[in-house]
This record gives structure tokens, sequence and C-alpha cells, in this order.
């Protein structure tokens, strides 16, 4: 007679358990799952898996911003944990946070700017939550790439809005973005 493993909110989660139904937020630190998941009020919400157009886009970020980041002392990264709320903690596609920013393994202190990208199959209003939740936790600059529809958005208080694609800017930095080549390369 065999029994399931149990689960043991340690490590690295291991797709071939059956995840609890609920997690504090302290056990929800304490492991890495593959993919990466948002922890909401307890839960764990599964993250969409992005193919290679959702891959590509964010690589593209990466090449585009990274180096500005760079010579700006900003700090960029990839698929990071933010903490928006005292129940909630989120995973951003890419964040950029300022160079006074405190360093937190899971940032409580909100990001110059949150990016989130589609993947094939999401419409941006399944997005809606998560961008809320940034603003919630005081991000300025939040942009929604859908690079299956060749779309960029903004959002903010008022909403989602459509924004150029080809100029995508943080205001009062350098720091801007165009996604041609990125849309291009995908075809």
């Amino acid at each position: 007679m065999s029994t399931a493993p149990i689960f043991d909110y340690r490590g690295e989660y291991d797709e071939n358990l059956p995840l609890p139904e609920h997690l504090t937020l302290a056990q929800y630190r304490r492991v890495f799952f593959r993919p990466n998941a948002h922890f909401i009020d307890g839960q764990i919400i599964a993250r969409s898996l992005g193919d290679r157009t959702h891959s590509h886009t964010i690589g593209f970020l990466i090449g585009e911003l990274h180096s500005a980041c760079e010579a700006l002392d900003f700090h960029c990264g990839i698929c990071l944990r933010l903490q928006v709320s005292s129940t909630r903690i989120r995973v951003c596609d890419f964040v950029i946070l300022s160079p006074d920013a405190p360093y937190e393994p899971v940032p409580c202190t909100p990001p110059l700017l949150c990016i989130e990208t589609l993947a094939p199959g999401q419409t941006p209003g399944q997005e809606l939550d998560t961008l809320a939740d940034y603003l919630t936790m005081g991000v300025q600059n939040i942009w929604l790439i859908d690079p299956i529809r060749r779309k960029a958005h903004t959002f903010d208080a008022a909403g989602l809005h459509d924004a150029d694609p080809t100029h995508l800017a943080i205001p009062g930095t350098p720091i801007h973005l165009d996604l041609t080549e990125a849309f291009a390369a995908i075809d």
C-alpha cells in the first residue's frame, strides 16, 4: 500500500506532488514553484505558461532595458515575487527598481515599473487583477504588453489604456522602449 508524498513547504516544489489547498504566507515564501505561482489570500494561483512568443518578448525586454537600467544604477529583474499586500504576492514578468530601493528578497517597496506580458490565449482583461494589485502596492508605471495582437497598454487608477508600442516611457527618466523589433522578430 503506497501513500501520497507529503508536501513539505520547503525547497523547490515538485509538480508531481499535489498542492495543498491553502498555504500560509511563510510557507509560500519558503517554496520555489516551477513555474512560479502567485499567492493570493492563502491560495496558490498558477500563472499562464509562456511559449516561445512570450519568452522572446521577455528576452527582448531584458536586452533593451537591462543596459539602460545599469547605466542609471536602476535594478531590474524577471519573474520577481512582489509582496503587493499583507496577504498577496504576485510574480511580475519584468520589474525595474529605483536605485534607492532597499534590498528585499521579496520586495514590499513599490518598483518603479512593472511589466506583464500576455501569453497566447490570454486577454488583457485576464490580467486586470494582477495590474490592480501592482497599483495598490503603489507602483506608478504599469505596462501590459500583448505580443500576439502587437499592442501595448498602460494601467492606472482609471484602468487600462492603449499605449504607443513604439514609445513606452517612464516619465522623469530616460528609460523608454520601442517594441517594433520585438514584434517583427515574432513573425
